[in-house]
């Protein structure tokens, strides 16, 4: 009996929290939306329109390539005890042609597409853009400041924000820059790789490697389908992932 009265007195609460939630959290945030169009309004104000828009653009864009950088370049980092200056790597990962173009697809996509759902808490970056356009102009300077000249040490905030967003992160990294990277990490795992496949490469010589390998190497595309038989998936996962490295080189 007690349970049967506890689990209609759960029905009853999550009922009404749910309504609450259909209710109350569009409103909230819509209330969040206008807010930020305020604080957009305040940022062109002492920065100026242009660097505003400009910078808006930006960290929109770096948000679509933020969680790439981290899996692809900064997490085997500091899972091996390194810690390069955050800010440097990701600004030249940006700066690839690939990413790059990504970014600016994506970016465009949201100017064109981008729309606000009720339980959105900013405006699409469409909106805010349009609406920062139609601000009238003050005529002020604009402040072309990077952000990170705007920290004290950017090395100690880098090292914070490191450990308060990844978990797992060893107590003790050691400082390089990302200069060392292949000297201490990149040719070190080929090298443990190599030694635990060795046994299905062992007759094959690198020019013959290529060929086993076919134009998908160069392509950076098929090459699983490219591999002989000799290779297994581990290997040919692998080899397609220095692929498109690599092709960025040719």
């Amino acid at each position: 009996m007690r349970v049967a009265a506890m689990q209609i007195l759960y029905a009853i609460v999550f009922g009404i929290l749910s309504g609450t939630d259909s209710f109350f959290l569009p409103a909230i945030n819509s209330v969040s939306r206008r807010q930020e169009f305020q604080a957009d309004e305040l940022a062109c104000i002492i920065g100026g329109t242009k660097s505003f828009a400009s910078g808006l653009r930006l960290v929109h864009g770096a948000g679509l390539a933020w969680n790439a950088f981290c899996s692809q370049e900064l997490a085997p980092m500091f899972s091996a005890g390194f810690l390069p200056p955050i800010g440097d790597g990701f600004a030249v990962f940006l700066k690839a042609p690939n990413v790059a173009k990504a970014v600016d697809r994506g970016i465009e996509s949201e100017l064109q597409e981008g729309k606000a759902e009720a339980y959105d808490s900013h405006p699409p970056l469409r909106d805010r853009i349009a609406t920062i356009a139609n601000l009238p102009s003050d005529g002020g300077s604009e402040d072309t400041r990077t952000a990170s000249s705007l920290l004290h040490d950017i090395t100690i905030t880098e090292a914070v924000f490191l450990y308060a967003v990844f978990q797992d992160v060893p107590q003790e990294l050691k400082s390089v820059s990302w200069k060392e990277q292949g000297k201490l990490l990149i040719i070190p795992s080929w090298m443990e790789f190599v030694g635990e496949n060795a046994a299905l490469i062992n007759k094959v010589t690198v020019e013959a490697l290529f060929e086993a390998l076919g134009d998908g190497l160069r392509s950076g595309f098929g090459i699983r389908k490219a591999c002989s038989s000799t290779l297994n998936s581990a290997f040919s996962a692998h080899a397609l992932s220095w692929a498109r490295r690599l092709r960025s080189l040719w």
